[in-house]
């Protein structure tokens, strides 16, 4: 059986855009249960870790804040190549939409755990681009939102 790989808060790990050989970078910022808070870095894909700065993308929006499973990383599928990186201590900033059954959208904040703080507070669907989707992604669902993105980015 292969051996299970450990993560930390504050890791850098290569995420896989689907249908694509390239990759994103994203880090750890907090983990719950089976499940990590990944922010995916606004940058231009690349093939090698040598090919990231830190510096150019620091400062950048994120280009999407999401719970994940652990389990690409556990397995190695999502490599971590560094951890260097503080961990986050304010979720402030990262806030989430949620639809209810009437088609309604609502803010949820962020918060260090999975479950976020539903706020009740209803928002337009302009605002929904201002915010992550709230829920937990997978090894296969991340790959594709970043895919869907970076395609929106191009247009």
């Amino acid at each position: 059986m292969p051996r299970r790989i450990k993560y930390n808060i504050g890791d850098l790990i290569l995420i896989p855009i689907a249908g694509r050989e390239d990759k994103l970078v994203g880090r750890i910022l907090a983990k719950d249960e089976a499940t990590v808070l990944i922010e995916v870095f606004t940058m231009e894909p690349i093939m090698a870790v040598s090919e990231f700065d830190y510096e150019k993308v620091k400062l950048k929006k994120r280009l999407v804040t999401e719970w994940c499973y652990d389990s690409a990383i556990k397995r190695g599928e999502w490599g971590i190549i560094s951890n260097e990186l503080e961990p986050l201590t304010n979720y402030g900033g990262i806030n989430y939409w949620t639809l209810d059954a009437n088609g309604k959208f609502y803010l949820v904040k962020g918060t260090d755990k999975v479950d976020g703080e539903y706020t009740g507070i209803e928002i337009s669907r302009e605002e929904v681009s201002n915010c992550n989707p709230y829920g937990i992604g997978s090894v296969t669902s991340l790959p594709i939102y970043i895919s869907k993105l970076l395609e929106k980015r191009k247009k």
